[in-house]
């Protein structure tokens, strides 16, 4: 199953980091999987948080998070965080699947290492690509109903180069001018506008 998910998550992120839009019946076939199976997010820092709350949004409650960091963590937002340790007692159970907390790619890429050394049998999803599209689909379903855009802070704290995002670039375009700091900008100093402009 982890490829069967990793695959269509990968093609969407790269469509939206190349200002694409993404398949959104694609996008809810993946989250119907997951509603399907008991969904345990690695890593309890800055990015599992970040998915416990895209998740929530999506019908998805996690069973347990789980994180080196355990025992002084130990809960979050009524989830339990357990010591990684604890999958090995999984064994190969198919109703489990491992979504990765990691804000960048290397992050995985070791995270998935660890899992490997732990209980190689779960399946794990990259968090990466779910917490972009996540995010960007429910923007784009909170922009499209009039709604007022989210905190700059909530874009840039994804690690994943927010000034691919249209959404992102228009909000922080339609403050420079506002604000009179800045006309245009281009690329990743949106970024800094972003900063500039007292929205994070």
């Amino acid at each position: 199953m982890e490829n069967d998910l990793n695959q269509p998550l990968n093609t969407m992120y790269l469509k939206l980091l190349e200002g694409e839009d993404h398949d959104s019946a694609e996008l809810e076939n993946v989250l119907g999987i997951l509603r399907s199976k008991k969904v345990i997010i690695y890593g309890a820092g800055r990015s599992g948080r970040m998915l416990q709350e895209l998740f929530a949004k999506s019908g998805i409650t996690p069973e347990f998070f789980v994180d080196r960091n355990f025992e002084t963590i130990r809960e979050i937002g009524k989830v339990t965080v357990r010591n990684p340790d604890f999958l090995a007692s999984l064994g190969e159970a198919q109703d489990y699947v491992v979504v990765v907390g990691a804000g960048q790619m290397h992050l995985f890429e070791l995270i998935v290492s660890d899992l490997d050394k732990i209980n190689r049998n779960l399946a794990r999803v990259c968090g990466v690509y779910l917490v972009y599209l996540l995010h960007y689909s429910q923007c784009l379903a909170s922009t499209s109903r009039g709604e007022d855009q989210p905190p700059l802070k909530h874009c840039i704290s994804y690690h994943v180069k927010p000034y691919k995002c249209p959404i992102f670039c228009r909000h922080v375009e339609n403050l420079a001018k506002a604000s009179g700091h800045v006309d245009s900008t281009k690329g990743s100093t949106f970024n800094d506008v972003g900063y500039l402009l007292g929205d994070v």
